[in-house]
């Protein structure tokens, strides 16, 4: 066989081969091409079958999914993954250097642009690496340029000698504590600040609260600027050139200052919402009772909250009319056991029960009241032929049980209590004619006390004498020969008011 022939023969085999190989590879993609058919085929079918759901509304899927939560991701979390995951970053220096020298450094060992803000209006100076010079050796960087807005910068002056190495994170921490700047990654550049804005959310709702009280002869009203507080108190910690803005709507404290700055305003913020997001929730009993004997008042509801082992600095000595006493149990009431031991020393009425939550510092006003209509007066007009019309119009009187009471909660865990009380009744209507003339009776008070958690304030001896005559006889009652007789029971009706502030806990607060 000659070489020609055998230089056929191999030809025709690597053709062969090469057809074989074709075919193969054709096979392939046409079973790709039928899996992948069959695929959209199935697709079509499975949203043709699927239920339809209507527009808006809520929308119910049972499958399991992953819920977004908002984490805080460091500025080393941001910088790209091949410098964040090398150690080798590392400066030293026998000779001080400024920030902007060591910013320079860094830029030539990573290739990672740096900027330099200063002053509270953040003034930008753009850092460059060292250029070589002729005989090899580096240039230092150029001095920073500071406006005015940033000379007063104790940055711009301030030298160190580096001797800083491990990731770049860790040196530019190092490097912002130095310096007393923060540093973050923006926009693929490192920037450093010696002034920042934050904001800082305060649970205020408005800037000025006004409570006013009125009740008989007592008027009491307040004004609390409570932005005007937080001002002084801004004021009181921030340098001469950090700037402050309030958003009293929205509750929101922007803050232009240097880093160690903010950490004491985060400081005051957090202690200021933690005080004036306090709640408080106040239990109020208002209960009667009529002592038929001279039993004294203070001696009948002592010894109620004895069966209960609890004492209360409410005085013994009897007390003259329309007195009061006044005291704090040493542990937590149950007023229906009161009732019940009140109950057999005399007859008892529960005249109010209410509730009321609040925060620290704001005036929360319960008001139990009715509102009983009168005739106050009348009017005829006689026209000129003899007819007459009269008009009658009436008059209101509003009487029951009204408080208005402010909590301050102290360092202690105590409550300082700022309450008014005003309790009425109404006596009865005297007859003049057609007219009525009202017969009320008022009481008020306006006092402060300090309770702790869960104890209660005891108010008593809100007294009042009621009258009962019984006449009896043929004709007038006086004539005593024709059986003639009048009786007069005097009762004695005394009010107890019972106030048990609560500090509650939100639900997730440490």
């Amino acid at each position: 066989m000659t070489m020609t022939s055998r230089i056929r023969i191999f030809a025709c085999i690597a053709a062969v081969a090469l057809l074989g190989g074709c075919n193969d590879i054709s096979q392939q993609a046409e079973s790709s091409f039928v899996t992948a058919a069959d695929r959209v085929d199935a697709s079509n079918r499975q949203f043709q079958n699927a239920d339809t759901r209507r527009a808006g509304g809520v929308q119910v899927d049972s499958r399991t999914f992953v819920g977004p939560e908002r984490q805080m991701v460091a500025p080393a979390d941001r910088l790209p993954a091949g410098i964040r995951a090398r150690r080798d970053i590392s400066i030293v220096s026998r000779a001080p250097l400024s920030l902007s020298e060591i910013a320079a450094r860094l830029n030539e060992s990573t290739g990672i642009p740096f900027v330099i803000r200063l002053g509270p209006t953040g003034s930008t100076v753009q850092v460059t690496a060292p250029e070589p010079t002729a005989d090899g050796t580096e240039t230092s960087a150029q001095p920073v340029t500071v406006s005015a807005d940033g000379g007063g910068s104790p940055t711009t002056s301030l030298r160190i000698r580096p001797n800083l190495s491990g990731s770049l994170g860790e040196v530019l921490d190092q490097i912002s504590a130095a310096f007393e700047v923060e540093w973050d990654y923006e926009d693929g550049r490192i920037v450093f600040r010696d002034y920042a804005t934050r904001r800082y959310q305060v649970t205020l709702m408005a800037s000025t609260v006004s409570a006013s009280f009125e009740a008989g002869p007592l008027s009491r009203a307040g004004t609390y600027d409570f932005w005007g507080e937080v001002r002084e108190g801004l004021q009181g910690l921030l340098g001469g050139d950090a700037r402050v803005s309030f958003g009293t709507s929205t509750g929101i404290i922007s803050v232009t200052a240097r880093p160690s700055d903010h950490q004491a305003v985060q400081r005051y913020i957090a202690e200021l919402n933690e005080q004036l997001g306090q709640q408080v929730a106040f239990d109020i009993n208002v209960l009667s009772i009529i002592l038929e004997d001279e039993s004294e008042l203070s001696l009948t509801l002592s010894a109620a909250l004895n069966e209960q082992n609890i004492t209360a600095g409410i005085t013994n000595p009897p007390a003259a009319d329309g007195a009061f006493n006044i005291g704090v149990t040493s542990g937590s009431v149950d007023v229906n056991a009161v009732i019940r031991s009140l109950a057999r020393r005399g007859r008892v009425a529960v005249e109010t029960r209410a509730g009321a939550i609040t925060t620290n510092f704001q005036p929360v006003p319960i008001k139990v009241t009715e509102t009983i209509a009168y005739i106050a007066s009348q009017e005829t007009i006689i026209n000129d032929n003899g007819d007459s019309t009269t008009t009658t119009t009436p008059g209101t009187i509003e009487v029951g049980f009204v408080l208005l009471v402010t909590p301050r909660v102290l360092n202690s865990r105590e409550v300082f209590l700022n309450y008014s009380i005003s309790l009425s009744s109404n006596n009865g209507f005297q007859q003049l004619g057609n007219l009525q003339l009202p017969n009320t009776s008022e009481q008020v008070l306006d006092q402060q006390a300090i309770i702790s958690n869960g104890q209660s304030l005891v108010i008593a001896g809100f007294e009042e004498r009621q009258t009962e005559i019984d006449r009896s006889g043929v004709g007038n009652p006086n004539f005593l020969g024709l059986g003639g007789n009048r009786a007069a029971l005097v009762d004695r009706k005394s009010t107890i008011i019972i106030i048990t502030p609560r500090l509650l806990t939100r639900a997730g607060s440490r």
